[in-house]
Parts: structure tokens; sequence; C-alpha cells
């Protein structure tokens, strides 16, 4: 049977010292939960995980730190995406088939609003600066922005005026106060301002943009894309809007980075690459012990630990 498996890798905080993987926790085993469940948010108030699939009705609420199963919240079928916003304590879901934006309370987890916005909206980006919400909308072409105090629509940006057929995915760049999106389909970056909410550049990376994540320590944002001629990493610096750095890969991989380390953590098949964003340098390669492609890495700052997701045998 296929099921989601999660691999927790403890990476010491002394670079010097050594990196190993440490444990794998099955989501069907160790949780009950099915498969298909694809979304993550935390809710760093409460230390609460939320799960939730795109075939499922229920958000999974999961307590961090008992690591149990607390609560199946019934909010209907069809979230592709969500975000918690701590300024307001609210937990955003996405409905790509409806295009809408679900919110919920992040205490006692009753809906409060439905936010209807454009076409297919697939994932989301909180700038937690102007307590926004940013939707990219694929099918639409386009990224709806959300003021979180009122939970309403203030703006959307029609990304064919820049040449790309609609955003996938997204990251904040904090520092710049811009948000960065692009879409498989394209070899492109768009940059948002945060504060206009208009696209300010356009920036050429390779062929099909697959994950990106953003360093505060070397101000770069990282982009995988993989194509039927390359497979790279490039980083681009967030001030210039220029690529700064490419390293290859051997096919498509999610990213993270550690945003006080300033390190880079690339799963690629069965190797996990742990690179010094500040020096550009591979400082470790770790063995993943599975030559199956990865589809989620996330860093916890808490225990200094990464959780690379993938679709395991067993």
């Amino acid at each position: 049977m296929s099921r989601c498996a999660i691999t927790a890798l403890l990476l010491l905080a002394t670079l010097a010292s050594g990196q190993w993987l440490g444990e794998k926790l099955s989501l069907l085993d160790t949780f009950g939960i099915p498969a298909g469940y694809q979304s993550l948010a935390y809710n760093r108030w409460n230390h609460t995980v939320y799960l939730s699939g795109n075939e499922s009705d229920s958000i999974v609420v999961i307590d961090a730190d008992r690591c149990r199963v607390t609560e199946w919240i019934t909010v209907g079928r069809g979230v592709r995406a969500m975000c918690y916003n701590p300024t307001e304590n609210k937990l955003y879901c996405a409905y790509a088939n409806a295009d809408t934006v679900a919110v919920l309370d992040g205490t006692i987890h009753q809906m409060l609003a439905r936010v209807g916005v454009d076409s297919g909206p697939r994932v989301l980006c909180f700038d937690s600066i102007h307590n926004k919400l940013y939707v990219a909308n694929r099918p639409g072409a386009s990224v709806s922005v959300i003021d979180c105090r009122a939970d309403t629509v203030v703006r959307t940006i029609d990304c064919r005026r820049s040449g790309t057929n609609g955003p996938s995915m997204m990251c904040l760049a904090s520092s710049a106060s811009r948000v960065f999106c692009a879409d498989w389909r394209d070899s492109c970056i768009l940059a948002i301002d945060c504060s206009a909410d208009t696209v300010v550049a356009v920036i050429k990376v390779g062929q099909g943009p697959r994950a990106m994540c953003f360093s505060p320590v070397s101000h770069r944002v990282y982009c995988a894309c993989w194509g039927d001629s390359e497979s790279m990493v490039y980083g681009v610096d967030v001030e210039t809007d220029s690529v700064v750095r490419s390293f290859d890969v051997r096919g498509p991989v999610p990213l993270c980075c550690d945003p006080v380390g300033g390190r880079l953590f690339v799963p690629d098949f069965d190797t996990l690459f742990v690179v010094d964003c500040s020096a550009d340098t591979t400082i470790a390669r770790v063995n993943l012990r599975e030559d199956d492609v990865k589809s989620f890495v996330g860093y916890s700052a808490m225990d200094d630990r990464v959780y690379v997701v993938g679709l395991g045998s067993g």
C-alpha cells in the first residue's frame, strides 16, 4: 500500500557537528490518517498542526506537543492550501473548486467568513508586516490580495500582463517586503511589491519552476526548476531582482531555509543537501535511504530538525 511517510532529520545547530537521519513516521500508522493529505499549517500559539487534503471534507488537528490527533474539523471537500495568520489567530483555507478562501478561528476552529477570490485558488502566502494574505489563482492567472483584518479582497493582480500563465507557488521575502510567485509552466518569477500590490519585476530562471523559499540571511529567494533540458536551483537576490547563484540537482525538489542559521535544505531523491547560503557551499550530504521523489520539506527552529515528506512504499 502506498502511504505518506515523514522523515525527521536531526540537524545540530553547530555546523561543524554531525548531521544524520533521525526517525521516520508513517501518517497512516502513527495517526490513523489515510493517504491524500498534502497541505500543512502550524499554529504557533497553541502548538497545533493542521493537515488537509483536496479529496477530504475534514481538516485534521494534531497536538504537536503530545503528537496525537485531537480533532477533525468538517469544512467540506476541496481544501487545496492552508495558511495560519498569527496576527489575527486565523486559519485560511483555499477551496480551488469553489473559488473561495474560508477563514477559521485559530482557537475554537469555527468558521468566521468565506472570501470570494478569482478562479482556482491553489497557494496562500501571508505578509505579517501589512497583515495581508496573497492568494495564487492558477486557472485565473491572478493573485488576490486579502486584508486579513476585514477579510475582504482589496486587489486582484493580473499575472497575464507580466507574461505568465498563472501562479502555482509563492514565497514572501520579508526583508524586501515582496512576494515572489511563479508557475511551473513558465521560466520566470514575478516580484510583487507588498506596499503597492503591483508587479515590479519579472525575473528569468530555468524551465519549470517547482518550489521556492526565502533566506533572510542571504536575502535570496531560491527557486528549484525542472524541465526537459535541465534541473537547477536558482538563487535570486531580492534587492536587485537578479539571479546570483545556481547549482544542479537531479529532479524536482522541495526547498526550505533555516531563517537563523542561513542553511538551505534540498532533498534530492535519496540525498538531503545542506547548503550554506552565505558562502554558497554544500556543507553536508545526508542519506535519506529512499530513492523516491520528496513532496515537502520543513524546518523547525524549536528542535533544529528538518522534516521531509515522501511517498514511501511501506
